[in-house]
C-alpha cells in the first residue's frame, strides 16, 4: 500500500471511531424477523412496492428533530397513513415485525429516519389514495465485498426471503403487489476496503436481483459522499456506478454531490461526516421517489 492510501485510510478509521451518530460495527445478526398481521383486507387492489436497501445512510442515522425548518414538517410529522413499511436493520437488529405506517422514527433508533421518509412523501404526493408499500433491509457499516454479495450467502439470502416473505404476507391480505424499484445506498465500507471490486460486485448483485426478484427490476443507485479524507476512495465507488448506469438497462444513478447532499452540518454539537444531514437525508428519500415515479411514466 502506499504511504499516502495508508495515511487516508488510517485518518478515515479515526474519523469513524468518532463518528457521533451511527456506530457502524457490523457483527453477526440473528436474521430473526417475523411479519405480524396488522394490514386491513386488500380486497385485490394493485399496489406498487419499493426496495431500499445498503448500509447505514440506507438504515437511517439522521435525527427527525432536526427537520422543524422544513416547510412541510407538519405533514411529515403527522407520518403517512397509505404508505407502510416492514423494516428489519441487521447491525442494530432492528425490526418493526411487519408493516407499519412511514414516519420519522424508523431508522436505526428512536428518533431517526432513512430515506423512506423522503420516499413516502414522493409517493403520497404522486399516488393520493393509492396504498404504497416499502421494504426496507439494510446492514449498517457492511461492505458489499465482505458482507453483501451473493456470493457471501447470509445478507443476501435473508434479504430475498424478507421481501418474499413480505409479498406473500400482502398477496395473502389480498392484495397484488408490483415492485416498481430497488433503492440501494451502499459503498462507503467499500470504499475504503475494496473500491476496485466494486463495479463487479455490484453488477453480480444486480444479476442476482433480477434473477431472484424480477428479471426487470428497476435499480436506484445513489452515489457515496464524496469525502477522500474520510472513505478514501469515493471516486472509485461512483465511477462504477455512474459507469453501470450506462451499460446496464433500467439503472439508474443518482448523483448526490452533485445534487448538493450534505454530512457536514449535524449533530450540532459535533458533526457525524459518516451520515447524511437530516434535510440531505430527506432529499435523499425523495430523489429516490422522484427516480421511481419518473421511471414508471417511461
Amino acid at each position: 500500500m502506499r504511504k499516502e492510501s495508508f495515511i487516508l485510510l488510517l485518518v478515515a478509521c479515526i474519523l469513524l471511531t468518532s463518528a457521533s451518530a451511527c456506530r457502524m460495527n457490523p457483527r453477526h445478526p440473528s436474521y430473526e424477523f417475523s411479519i405480524n398481521d396488522s394490514l386491513p383486507e386488500g380486497n385485490g387492489q394493485n399496489v406498487k412496492v419499493v426496495i431500499l436497501s445498503g448500509q447505514s445512510n440506507a438504515a437511517g442515522c439522521s435525527r427527525f428533530s432536526y427537520l422543524q425548518t422544513e416547510p412541510d414538517i407538519d405533514k411529515l410529522s403527522a407520518g403517512y397513513d397509505d404508505v407502510y413499511i416492514n423494516f428489519y436493520e441487521a447491525a442494530f437488529e432492528r425490526s418493526t415485525d411487519g408493516f407499519v405506517n412511514v414516519d420519522g422514527n424508523l431508522g436505526i433508533e428512536e428518533g431517526y429516519f432513512g430515506p423512506e421518509l423522503g420516499i413516502a412523501d414522493t409517493l403520497a404526493s404522486a399516488f393520493p389514495g393509492e396504498k404504497c408499500f416499502i421494504l426496507k433491509f439494510t446492514y449498517s457499516g457492511a461492505g458489499l465485498d465482505s458482507t453483501m454479495s451473493p456470493s457471501k450467502i447470509f445478507f443476501y439470502r435473508y434479504m430475498i426471503k424478507f421481501i418474499n416473505d413480505s409479498l406473500s404476507y400482502l398477496r395473502n391480505r389480498n392484495y397484488n403487489p408490483k415492485i416498481v424499484g430497488f433503492c440501494w445506498m451502499q459503498g462507503e465500507s467499500d470504499a475504503m476496503e475494496a473500491p476496485d471490486r466494486y463495479r463487479y460486485n455490484m453488477e453480480n448483485l444486480v444479476l442476482s436481483l433480477r434473477s431472484d426478484i424480477s428479471n426487470d427490476l428497476k435499480i436506484f443507485d445513489a452515489a457515496i459522499a464524496d469525502i477522500p479524507m474520510y472513505w478514501v476512495n469515493p471516486d472509485v465507488i461512483n465511477a462504477a456506478k455512474h459507469s453501470l448506469s450506462e451499460t446496464l438497462p433500467d439503472y439508474y444513478f443518482i448523483d448526490t454531490n452533485a445534487l448538493g447532499l450534505t454530512t457536514w452540518n449535524e449533530p450540532l454539537e459535533n458533526p457525524d461526516r459518516a451520515h447524511y444531514d437530516a434535510h440531505s437525508e430527506l432529499e435523499l428519500g425523495r430523489l429516490f421517489g422522484n427516480g421511481v415515479i419518473t421511471a414508471l411514466q417511461e
